[in-house]
């Protein structure tokens, strides 16, 4: 009887010590690929936030090289205009188209950069995917994690953006405004295509500078909050005052405040595909110029439109 009890233990015994290391070693190797594949796609969202940068900076550099082509339209025309009255063509406008050109070369060059830069990001997100759903098949519930879980903000469809032809969409707009204490800096229009919120003031800018003022970063954090849910465009027109530097032309000045307000404001969780960016420079149209006060022209004027589906 004692030998059968010895037999029965042992055998007892060695059957939970072979069954109890491939149970620690499933669980460890579960937890190890759960953790590489929370590892990926943090280091994939990450490139792809990258990309999405990159994307606006060629955005923008797209409008500078349209400005620049308008220059340069501009300096060739008064060329000929001055070789049609048969007269000395200034150094200066020789000058000035040369300066154009090597301005327009350096500008295609850094977005040929950037664009190589969202070619390898893709790449990069492409094979971070494959590694990603190779590893997907053997996660099955285990410790309250899931495939799901892991990948919920990657498998959720994009959300509903509100249409100013849902029902009380207005409404609600103008009650958000008020809680988010907007109704002091901006007015909405009813507009054709469907709400249009103006601007009681614009963002201004110091003289030569690009840079946005911190005072304005509680603003355009609201500004975003308030915006991300609709489905908007968003046009932001950078000016500068009629002071002319020797470094950047008033054209390119307008376009890299243009820039910097849509980056303030991507930062803040607004997606790139909603915003047109242009710069009229110091020009446009004369009520909104302020002679006395070169300050008020230094500015970024946004104008959002709340569309109707």
């Amino acid at each position: 009887m004692n030998i059968v009890k010895i037999l029965f233990y042992t055998v007892g015994f060695l059957t939970s010590s072979f069954f109890l290391p491939l149970h620690i070693v499933y669980t460890t190797e579960f937890y190890s690929n759960s953790q590489d594949a929370a590892n990926l796609i943090i280091e994939r969202d990450t490139i792809h936030d990258t990309m999405r940068e990159h994307e606006t900076q060629i955005e923008a550099l797209n409008q500078r090289l349209l400005n620049l082509k308008m220059d340069q339209e501009w300096v060739r025309l008064k060329i000929e205009d001055i070789k049609s009255q048969h007269r000395i063509i200034p150094q200066a406008l020789i000058e000035s188209r040369s300066n154009l050109l090597n301005k327009q070369k350096v500008i295609e060059e850094e977005k040929k950069r950037l664009m190589e830069q969202v070619r390898i990001h893709k790449n990069a997100i492409k094979k971070k995917n494959l590694i990603i759903n190779k590893r997907m098949p053997g996660m099955s519930r285990q410790g309250g994690i899931t495939t799901d879980d892991l990948f919920s903000d990657v498998n959720k469809k994009e959300p509903h953006l509100i249409s100013m032809s849902d029902s009380g969409a207005e409404e609600r707009l103008k009650k958000e405004i008020k809680a988010l204490g907007l109704e002091e800096w901006v007015e909405l229009i009813d507009d054709p295509s469907g709400v249009r919120l103006d601007f009681y003031m614009p963002i201004l800018f110091s003289s030569g500078k690009s840079k946005v003022n911190a005072s304005y970063n509680d603003f355009l954090s609201k500004l975003a909050k308030l915006t991300k849910p609709y489905d908007v465009k968003v046009h932001v027109k950078g000016y500068t005052d009629s002071l002319k530097s020797k470094s950047i032309s008033n054209i390119e000045l307008g376009a890299k405040r243009a820039a910097k307000i849509v980056n303030e404001l991507i930062k803040y969780g607004m997606h790139p595909k909603v915003f047109e960016v242009s710069s009229r420079g110091e020009y446009r149209k004369g009520s909104h110029v302020n002679k006395k006060n070169h300050a008020f022209n230094r500015n970024v004027e946004l104008t959002i439109y709340f569309q109707r589906s």
